[in-house]
């Protein structure tokens, strides 16, 4: 399976539900409703055909996305069946972490590799302000259990000026302690949010280094501290004590992970509002020099680096002595990234994206529910995925831009 201009799709975002237990302003705000029946959404049993049909046209790696997946019930029972697919080599899950604590168990015992958390912000009134309910609390209890529980975690942070954009240093001292990669996303002006403005990772950056010192470009480190290296994958012993083998004993992990979810924010995340540190300890040896302050030098030099060559998709990643996990970006209005693209998008009602930006695509639930064969739907695909278009258009305010909201579309 390759497009027209040689790329060949492996990654799939799988949406499962457009519903979600918040109402992020930029995304499903109060007065926002889901559009779609129950008869609209896939059956488990409809999602696992299609992927399965994906997976024989060579994806290997899936993602599970909403709305809030967490929500649907018996999602954790689909990912148990996607991870038993034979060609399946890794499968994830995008949350905005309310369900976390209560749901962890079951996800370690379905055999999910890695998870990333959507947390725009640390401070309690802006959470609410955001999404509409006063979950923080919760969200960073789920996100400490599943760090504990030896679950690699990636926080995902969409800044928006006027909002939070003042909390980037703060939201990025997660990585300080513990091996949790924090990254930070462009705003993409679809739905609810081309009503607000982002933030460039330029900006991002120096808000950063301000506060904790230059960020050493992975490629430049020689190193990437990455939370799915190999050998440890978080937890508190793990990354403490990094020359010790990783604990796969999820089981275990999770029933040993601490008592009850402490709902503390301020414990959560210890000393993310502290700025300035320069006790560098030896993290990160021989990466340059140490507090360099001069943000606006390092950020000109060091923007369009870091690690593209490490296939983790388009993030990229950055060091900071004195962190243990890294600092990463997301950047498709700044720095498109178009041209080494991997992914497709399977929406909860079967319409196979081949771009974000752009609406077209290919509807598989009609013909699957009129009785189209697996070599019928396979050659949709295929056909589909040459025509994947060659770049998004988000600078370009192009016709065809998709109209449609990110908990619609899948995030």
């Amino acid at each position: 399976m390759r497009d027209r201009y040689n790329r060949q799709p492996d990654y799939l975002r799988l949406s499962v539900t457009d519903k979600c237990n918040l109402r992020c302003r930029y995304c499903m705000p109060h007065g926002v409703a889901c559009r779609l029946q129950h008869k609209d959404v896939l059956s488990f049993e409809e999602t696992e055909r299609l992927l399965g049909i994906l997976v024989s046209l060579g994806i290997k790696k899936v993602r599970i996305t909403g709305g809030e997946p967490l929500v649907r019930r018996g999602v954790t029972t689909l990912i148990k069946h996607i991870r038993e697919m034979q060609g399946i080599e890794h499968i994830s899950l995008t949350t905005n972490g309310v369900l976390l604590l209560e749901k962890l168990p079951a996800l370690m015992d379905a055999g999910i590799d890695d998870i990333n958390i959507s947390l725009d912000t640390l401070d309690r009134e802006i959470f609410r302000s955001i999404t509409g309910s006063d979950e923080l609390p919760r969200v960073l209890a789920g996100m400490d259990r599943a760090y504990e529980a030896g679950i690699p975690l990636k926080i995902n942070c969409v800044p928006i000026r006027g909002i939070n954009d003042r909390e980037m240093a703060d939201i990025a001292a997660i990585a300080r302690d513990r091996r949790i990669d924090v990254r930070f996303i462009e705003l993409m002006p679809l739905g609810e949010g081309a009503g607000y403005k982002g933030v460039m990772q330029s900006e991002i950056m120096k808000q950063i280094e301000k506060s904790w010192g230059r960020m050493i470009p992975c490629e430049d480190a020689g190193i990437c501290r990455g939370v799915n290296d190999s050998g440890n994958r978080g937890g508190t012993n793990n990354a403490e004590s990094s020359s010790t083998e990783g604990n796969t004993d999820n089981t275990n992990s999770v029933e040993n992970a601490g008592t009850e979810g402490n709902t503390d924010s301020a414990n959560s995340v210890e000393n993310a509002g502290t700025a300035g540190n320069t006790d560098s300890a030896n993290s990160v040896e021989n990466v340059g020099t140490a507090g360099n302050t001069d943000s606006a030098n390092s950020v000109e030099n060091a923007e369009t680096a870091g690690n593209k060559g490490t296939g983790e998709g388009p993030a990229v990643y950055y060091n900071i002595e004195g962190f243990k996990g890294r600092i990463g970006f997301i950047s498709p209005i700044s720095h498109r990234f178009c041209e080494s693209c991997n992914r497709l998008r399977l929406t909860h009602e079967g319409f196979l994206k081949l771009c974000l930006y752009h609406k077209d695509g290919v509807d598989l639930r009609t013909p699957m529910r009129e009785g189209a064969d697996d070599d019928t739907l396979r050659a949709m695909i295929d056909d589909a995925v040459t025509a994947k278009p060659r770049e998004h258009g988000f600078t370009d305010n192009t016709a065809d831009i998709e109209k449609r909201s990110m908990n619609e579309i899948g995030g």
